[in-house]
């Protein structure tokens, strides 16, 4: 008769290195995803408020005013009453991390897990820089800026969570690079 047959202490730590391996690679791929989830879900959310606007737009004549002060939604809030353009405002799915000042706008706790809407009647080139970036408008970053009219803004803090308000996200930067999600409109 033969004596049952074990693992061997160099078997074992080939299954070990092996998990090992496979975890390593598994695990940066899952917090990858979690961020792509909440990307795209800021993007969501920044349609469905743009969606929003543009109604309000159609039943006012004008969209509301929005700057970057401290108060309820940045004047999203006329989203929600006294007509219910939605049902709710929803909040940045990234989560605040510190103190920090964009571009002389200071951001706080208590506003930063909004959306931040910017919208002034006749436009402000002040806020219009990565709009034109982005577009291909502006070629140099710190040329004078076009008078943007009659459009809005939309910024969730994006993954790095510090506000950077002169930058827009791009996701080709990797993941993590800085800049605000930003939608633009109409």
């Amino acid at each position: 008769m033969r004596p049952p047959r074990a693992f061997t202490l160099i078997e074992l730590l080939i299954v070990v290195a092996i998990i090992g391996i496979l975890a390593a690679i598994a695990v940066p791929n899952f917090l990858n995803a979690r961020i792509r989830a909440k990307v795209a879900r800021a993007q969501a959310d920044e349609q469905a408020i743009g969606v929003a606007l543009e109604t309000y737009r159609l039943d006012q004549n004008n969209y509301p005013e929005g700057t970057a002060s401290a108060g309820v939604g940045f004047g999203l809030d006329r989203l929600t009453s006294p007509v219910a353009y939605m049902g709710g405002l929803p909040t940045d799915p990234f989560e605040y991390k510190f103190d920090v000042k964009a571009d002389g706008y200071a951001w706080f706790p208590e506003i930063v897990p909004n959306y931040v809407y910017f919208y002034t009647k006749g436009g402000r080139s002040d806020l219009s820089r990565d709009y034109f970036i982005n577009i291909g408008v502006m070629k140099d970053p710190n040329g004078p800026v076009p008078r943007i009219v009659d459009k809005w803004q939309l910024r969730s803090i994006g993954p790095n969570a510090q506000g950077d308000y002169a930058i827009a996200y791009d996701m080709s930067n990797g993941l993590m690079s800085i800049g605000d999600i930003c939608r633009f409109g109409p």
